[in-house]
């Protein structure tokens, strides 16, 4: 049997930061080019990826990517290196 562990971290708690979302609306417009072209190069895979949100996100709970089935969550940090 599987058991997963989560770790839980609380959102409001961080101070919005004007850089930080400058850089998530940079790498979300540069994941969503990507997945367009995915279309030409890729076509299997742009349909699986069509059905998800892209979600860009800031922190070390998350080193790269992961996804729930709905939506792509991505590391902007690690993205953008």
């Amino acid at each position: 049997m599987f058991t997963a562990q989560c770790q839980t971290f609380n959102m409001k708690s961080a101070i919005p930061d004007p850089n930080i979302q400058d850089i998530k609306k940079e790498q979300l417009d540069l994941w969503q080019a990507d997945r367009a072209t995915w279309h030409q190069h890729h076509p299997l895979l742009a349909m699986l990826a069509s059905g998800l949100t892209l979600v860009p996100v800031f922190g070390d709970f998350l080193a790269t990517a992961t996804t729930d089935g709905r939506s792509l969550f991505f590391n902007v940090a690690y993205s953008a290196g």
